[in-house]
């Protein structure tokens, strides 16, 4: 509903009582708005429950004459610009028509590219970034129906999307790739959000400065998105890829591949000022993070090659409660740091639970830990099916390490194979006689790996089908039709 709207229309209801319900109670369930005065009506009680279906049918009147969401249609005649100040606006702009609440704005032609050299318009988030596009402070979704958007910020730093808000509206980005955006800093190049619901599906973000932040996003959904070839600076304080402070965020069936923080030097001390590779996570958080189905090959950092999970609440002023961080079905593998290959755990003052993840292959300039680092006052729960390279273990994880989970001495090439691609998906293929193959129970919790295939099947064929750890559930099938 819009806020206006809202507004406008909270008015006080007239004295009202129908068999002793009173207007306080009437007034607790429509406290949001009162489109009419209700006129007295004494002599009703014995029929309120016809008065109960008469609100009802009032309210439901009420909610369909408000303004429904515009489609903008982005064409030769619209551009994009000019979509986003209508949506933002709701009034015609330009070519484009008006928008209306929430709006939804639809790139007509498939696989349209647009070219951007220059910021046009102010940060409403940062003092002195331009951006290419008007920052959204709206409710508005962009189909992109596979737009590309070309970021050449070689004369000119600037960010492609900004999204700001205050309230519950979301920013939808389906189908939209952003390439080659350079703000200066790394911080969120190609889209910075703040505030407000965010969801990107169906994006990649390939070779960016410092590709996306999300601060204080009260409810982020990632889905199906790749990140690959996104770069940051070591001493820069945000990841090269995906940046999470002070979110609620569930992130499912995504690739984060070669994404790199380029070292210039090796004389430095492990530390949660430094980002992760591919993900860091900063509490404390909104609420839970959720990471489900991910592959995270090939990134590199100082601390934390894959992920780093920190606590930075003395740095960002942050407030809320610890929320919980799970990482379930996850692969993470091939990734580099000076500390921490695979996965950095810094002093977070919240639950971090580990379930059937596949954490192998990791490699790390100090040994100790390069598939997980811990520290001792951080709170890791696992003894659910994990399958970790046997290396170097910090003492802290290991104190956690539990029956059910699994240190493999299997070589990576023995685990799984090279890096593959289908679609959107890149994913490492369980290879036959892998470790990771029904190593968990019988109940997944999720129904389908990152490629949308069944989990529970029967991968090593003894006539019992188990949940595998990581990503990618082995699929050796044996079809009826007379072929193997």
């Amino acid at each position: 509903m819009n806020d206006e709207i809202e507004t406008v229309n909270k008015a006080t209801i007239e004295s009202f009582i129908v068999n002793n319900y009173a207007l306080s109670q009437i007034e607790a369930h429509l406290n949001r708005f009162n489109p009419i005065k209700i006129m007295k009506m004494e002599n009703l009680k014995s029929s309120k429950h016809l008065i109960i279906l008469f609100w009802i049918a009032l309210l439901n009147f009420y909610y369909s004459t408000l303004g429904e969401a515009a489609e903008i249609i982005v064409n030769q005649s619209c551009t994009l610009v000019d979509a986003i100040h209508a949506a933002n606006t709701d009034s015609v702009f330009g070519n484009c028509s008006a928008g209306d609440g929430g709006d939804v704005i639809t790139v007509e032609n498939q696989d349209t590219t647009i070219e951007v050299n220059v910021g046009l318009f102010a940060s409403v988030i940062q003092s002195g970034v331009m951006t290419a596009f008007p920052p959204i402070t709206s409710e508005v979704t962009i189909n992109g129906n596979g737009l590309q958007v070309l970021a050449d910020s070689s004369k000119n730093h600037f960010r492609v999307f900004e999204f700001f808000h205050t309230s519950n509206q979301r920013l939808i980005l389906n189908g939209v790739t952003i390439f080659g955006a350079n703000e200066g800093s790394g911080t969120g190049s190609a889209l910075f959000s703040m505030g407000g619901n965010l969801t990107l599906k169906n994006c990649q973000f390939e070779q960016n400065h410092g590709a996306v932040l999300l601060l204080e996003t009260l409810d982020a959904i990632i889905e199906d998105t790749v990140f690959v070839n996104n770069w940051a600076d070591q001493g820069e304080q945000f990841s090269p890829a995906l940046e999470l402070i002070g979110v609620s965020l569930t992130m499912k069936r995504n690739s984060l591949i070669n994404n790199q923080v380029n070292i210039i030097s090796n004389s430095v001390i492990i530390s949660d000022q430094q980002p992760g590779g591919a993900v860091s996570i900063t509490s404390p958080f909104s609420g839970p993070i959720k990471m489900y189905n991910n592959t995270i090959s090939g990134n590199q950092a100082v601390t934390g090659g894959g992920v780093s999970i920190r606590d930075q609440s003395q740095l960002f002023s942050q407030q809320g409660i610890p929320a919980p961080v799970e990482l379930r079905f996850n692969t993470i593998t091939n990734n580099t740091a000076l500390f921490a290959g695979g996965v950095a755990i810094h002093d977070v003052n919240s639950l971090v639970k580990f379930s059937h993840n596949l954490i192998v292959g990791n490699v790390a300039a100090e040994d100790e830990g390069r598939e997980v680092w811990l520290t001792v006052s951080s709170d890791l729960e696992m003894d659910d099916y994990n399958v970790i390279g046997m290396h170097l273990l910090t003492t802290a994880f290991v104190d956690v390490f539990g029956n059910d989970d699994l240190l493999t001495s299997q070589l990576p090439e023995e685990v799984f194979g090279s890096l593959q691609q289908l679609n959107q998906w890149w994913y490492h293929p369980l290879l036959a006689g892998s470790d990771a193959i029904d190593v968990g129970t019988s109940d997944c919790f999720l129904s389908t790996d990152q490629l949308n295939q069944p989990r529970l099947i029967d991968g090593d064929a003894d006539g019992q089908s188990f949940c595998d750890a990581g990503s990618y559930e082995f699929q050796d099938i044996i079809f009826n039709d007379g072929f193997e």
